[in-house]
C-alpha cells in the first residue's frame, strides 16, 4: 500500500520553492512572457499554420523556462540547458499527443452512444436540418436519455483528468534524469491520484481561475474591451481598426501571462516537491 502524502509538508515546500524560483529564474520568465505576448498578438486573425507556429515558439520558451526551474528546484547545476529543453519539449509533445488520443477515443465513444440514444428516442435528425442539434437534445431530454449522456460525459472528463494526473511528473522526471520519460513516471503516481488532484486544485486550478478573473477585471478597469468582443473587432474590414485590435489583444495577452505566472511557478514547484517525495530510481531502470 502506498504511503500517504504529507499535505502540509508538500504545500510548504511548494509555496517556498515557487517564491525562490520566481526570483532566481526571472530572465527566463521575462523571455517566456515576451514570446507569449508576441504569439497572442501576431497569431490573431492569421491562418492555422501561423497560429500553430506561434504556439510552437511559446511551447519552446515554456520548456526552456520549465527546464531551468526544475534544475534549480532539484539543485542541479544549470549546464546543458539546451539539451534538457529539447528533451522536455519532446516529452511535452508526446504527452499532448497521448492526451489528445485519449480525448479523441472517449469523445468518439460518447458520440456513438449519443447517436444510438437519439435513434432509440425516435428522433431522426436527417429529417430536418443537418445541424439540428437542438432537436437532438430535445429528443434526449424527452426520453430521459440525456442523463445517460451527462453521466458518460462526466466519466469521460474524469478519465482525462485521471490520465493527466498519472503523467503529472513527466516534466520534472525528464529534466532530472536527462532523458524523455513519460510512461516511466506512471508508477510514481500510483495510489496517489486523489492526493495529487487535491494538491493541483489548490496549487494550479484555483490560481488559474483567479488569474483569469483578475486579468479580465483589470482589462475592464483599463477600458479595454472584453476578450470575447476582440474577435469581432479583429475581423472588421476597416483598416483603421486593425492596429487598435492588435494592441487590445496584446494587452489582454500581457495581462493573462502576468497573472498566470504564479500558477506556473506553483505548478512546477508542486511537481518537484512530489518528485522528491515519490521519486524512486527503480522506476526509471
Amino acid at each position: 500500500m502506498s504511503k500517504p502524502l504529507d499535505f502540509v509538508s508538500i504545500a510548504r515546500e511548494t509555496t517556498g520553492d515557487a517564491i525562490r524560483i520566481g526570483a532566481s529564474t526571472w530572465p527566463w520568465m521575462l523571455a517566456y512572457c515576451a514570446v507569449a505576448v508576441l504569439a497572442v498578438s501576431y497569431s490573431s486573425g492569421g491562418n492555422v499554420w501561423t497560429f500553430l507556429g506561434m504556439q510552437g515558439f511559446v511551447l519552446i520558451a515554456a520548456c526552456a523556462w520549465g527546464a531551468m526551474m526544475y534544475r534549480r528546484l532539484l539543485d542541479h547545476p544549470p549546464e546543458k540547458i539546451a539539451g534538457r529543453t529539447a528533451k522536455l519539449f519532446g516529452a511535452t509533445l508526446l504527452v499532448y499527443l497521448l492526451i489528445g488520443l485519449v480525448a479523441f477515443i472517449v469523445g468518439l465513444a460518447l458520440a456513438i452512444v449519443s447517436g444510438v440514444l437519439i435513434a432509440a428516442s425516435g428522433f431522426d435528425p436527417s429529417a430536418g436540418e443537418a445541424a439540428d442539434v437542438e432537436g437532438s437534445i430535445a429528443a434526449l431530454r424527452a426520453s430521459g436519455a440525456i442523463w445517460i449522456i451527462y453521466l458518460l460525459g462526466t466519466c469521460c472528463i474524469s478519465l482525462l483528468i485521471w490520465f493527466s494526473l498519472r503523467l503529472y511528473l513527466y516534466g520534472v522526471a525528464t529534466v532530472a534524469r536527462g532523458r524523455v520519460l513519460v510512461f516511466q513516471t506512471w508508477g510514481l503516481t500510483e495510489g496517489h491520484v486523489l492526493s495529487i488532484g487535491l494538491l493541483c486544485i489548490g496549487a494550479v486550478l484555483l490560481p488559474l481561475l483567479a488569474a483569469g478573473f483578475a486579468s479580465e477585471l483589470t482589462a475592464r478597469q483599463m477600458d479595454v474591451p472584453s476578450r470575447w468582443s476582440l474577435p469581432n473587432t479583429a475581423i472588421a474590414g476597416a483598416a483603421e481598426l486593425a492596429q487598435p485590435a492588435i494592441r487590445e489583444i496584446a494587452i489582454h495577452g500581457l495581462l493573462a501571462v502576468l497573472y498566470h505566472i504564479p500558477a506556473i511557478l506553483l505548478g512546477h514547484s508542486l511537481a518537484a516537491a512530489l518528485f522528491r517525495h515519490l521519486g524512486d530510481n527503480a522506476v526509471f531502470e
